[in-house]
């Protein structure tokens, strides 16, 4: 599981599909009305066949999620 903190939103709507379009990586966010510096926001959640391998997947799924967009947008 990786946290997902109101920092990730500190350029806009953060990239929502560029993570959920891995592997077993499931989103879950609470729901909350402003998106606040260290407030936590959401989490994401993954499987995988070792604990190593879930977090590499699920860390990546949440860098993803500040990444350049199609357009190359910096989000």
């Amino acid at each position: 599981m990786a946290q997902l903190l109101g920092d990730e939103w500190a350029k806009g709507e953060p990239a929502w599909d560029r993570a959920i379009t891995r592997p077993n990586v499931h989103l879950h966010l609470y729901g909350k009305k402003a998106a606040k510096s260290k407030r936590k926001m959401g989490h994401l959640t993954v499987t995988a066949e070792t604990v190593a391998e879930a977090r590499r997947i699920v860390l990546d799924a949440r860098k993803a999620l500040s990444g350049p967009s199609p357009r190359g947008e910096v989000r």
